[in-house]
């Protein structure tokens, strides 16, 4: 969407994610006094900078991945990862809205499917920030 309007003063001013009935989702936010709305395939969002900013920020994460990286041989010698979860080396561990955002968005790609609303899923998984999630070890069994 992306679209553009002229902010109302009776709007709330903090940014906001909407649900519809089919599961697709919105965020509505006041920049620069302006309302702008956006498509939000991801489900996911913070207070901190704009939403546009964090989708063009998560590609710096594009080689996350719940998968383990494969071992390496260079001049003879076999390098392999230390353990579980190396396919996330490098996702933020601190606790600014734009590392939040992409440690939710990397959980989200990492969240085993359960019989849970999705909403219980969002919070239990981001309340769990040091859990490994079941996918990262192989076969899915820790």
């Amino acid at each position: 969407m992306g679209g553009r309007w002229k902010a109302s003063p009776s709007l709330p001013v903090s940014p906001s994610c909407r649900k519809g009935p089919k599961g697709n989702s919105l965020v509505i936010e006041h920049v620069e006094g302006e309302l702008k709305v956006y498509d939000n395939p991801i489900g996911v969002m913070t207070n901190s900078p704009t939403f546009d900013w964090h989708l063009t920020n998560l590609r710096n994460y594009v080689s996350l991945s719940p998968n383990n990286p494969r071992p390496v041989t260079v001049e003879g010698v076999k390098g392999t990862g230390f353990g579980q979860g190396g396919g996330m080396l490098g996702l933020p561990g601190d606790y600014s809205p734009p590392s939040r955002f992409v440690r939710t968005v990397a959980k989200g790609i990492m969240t085993i499917s359960i019989d849970q609303p999705p909403v219980y899923k969002d919070v239990t998984n981001t309340a769990k920030p040091y859990t490994l999630p079941k996918e990262v070890y192989p076969e899915g069994k820790p």
